[in-house]
């Protein structure tokens, strides 16, 4: 309000729960800034991609997929309603936490779905922070050296590296 009553146009974008609101939150933004064609440009070279990895991973034997958002006192992973959650069956996978709604996970549930991949971050020292951790070691995925790291990057920040992103995971999935 305070800028809208300085004269200065305002736009709010909020966050995508899909790709399909990926799309429009790019569209928007090359609306805004005149460049509709880029904007264009851009979502039909993601959607392309898009089609691309559905293509690769719809025969894929699903393996069952733990995404570590968090451990330790706590466990999160990316609910079923959640971009990251959506993106993990997109591109192939069988997300463990799909029936959950936002990020709570239990440790619990991890082990009564015994993982066979796990995808964590690559910053921070995760994977062998996780690894080192007596409670993890025991799951499916950790004794098969089934855990995997991705730049989360191009998961939690929207826009066009999500289809990289989408990629980088059915490229894991693919492996496994």
């Amino acid at each position: 309000k305070k800028l809208e009553d300085l004269g200065i146009k305002v736009a709010v974008l909020y966050g995508a729960e899909d790709l399909d609101g990926a799309y429009k939150n790019i569209m928007d933004i090359s609306t805004i800034l005149g460049v509709t064609e880029k904007g264009q440009t851009i979502v039909d070279g993601m959607k392309k991609k898009v089609e691309s990895v559905e293509n690769k991973v719809k025969s894929l034997n699903k393996s069952k997929i733990y995404y570590m958002v968090d451990f330790g006192k706590a466990d999160f992973s990316a609910g079923g309603d959640t971009f990251i959650g959506k993106m993990i069956e997109k591109a192939g996978g069988d997300n463990i936490a799909k029936d959950t709604k936002g990020w709570n996970y239990s440790f619990e549930k991890i082990v009564e779905n015994k993982p066979e991949m796990i995808i964590l971050s690559d910053k921070f020292n995760t994977k062998k922070n996780f690894l080192t951790a007596d409670k993890y070691k025991e799951l499916p995925a950790s004794k098969a050296n089934k855990v995997y790291e991705i730049d989360d990057n191009m998961l939690l920040r929207q826009g066009p590296r999500q289809a990289d992103g989408l990629e980088a995971l059915a490229k894991l999935f693919i492996l496994k």
